[in-house]
């Protein structure tokens, strides 16, 4: 299997056509997929499996009906949630926190999110947080 990156339209979700992104989503956006494509590269290196999205951009309602928090880095093309139904980035990231440092991503707590991981570009004060 072959690392696939993921893709503008991965995280977009087609959300972009109801929902334009003006140009500070779309900075954030390129940044966020330039994270996660290094993180995913460095996963796929040591377990080759490919990351899969589960949420990425979520205006308005759908950030509402996701159960979003008020002001979601979701909102803002900032987040990813990616599937994680094994535990595999999980246990991945546990022994690599560092990582988070060095590509600049924060991580939800993951007894919050049991079946998916969300990282995330906004800068916060702990690398993982909502511990």
């Amino acid at each position: 299997m072959d690392w696939k990156p993921l893709r503008r339209d991965d995280i977009l979700m087609g959300r972009e056509t109801e929902f334009p992104l003006d140009a500070s989503l779309e900075k954030n956006l390129f940044a966020l997929l330039n994270r996660i494509n290094l993180f995913g590269k460095l996963y796929w290196i040591k377990t080759i499996k490919n990351l899969e999205v589960n949420s990425g951009y979520r205006p308005g309602y759908y950030n509402l009906k996701a159960h979003g928090a008020l002001n979601s880095a979701h909102l803002y093309c900032m987040a990813v949630d990616l599937h994680d139904m094994d535990g595999d980035i999980c246990d991945y990231l546990e022994a690599n926190v560092a990582l988070l440092e060095e590509i600049d991503m924060y991580w939800e707590n993951p007894k919050s999110t049991p079946t998916w991981i969300h990282l995330d570009i906004r800068k916060r004060g702990h690398r993982i947080f909502n511990v």
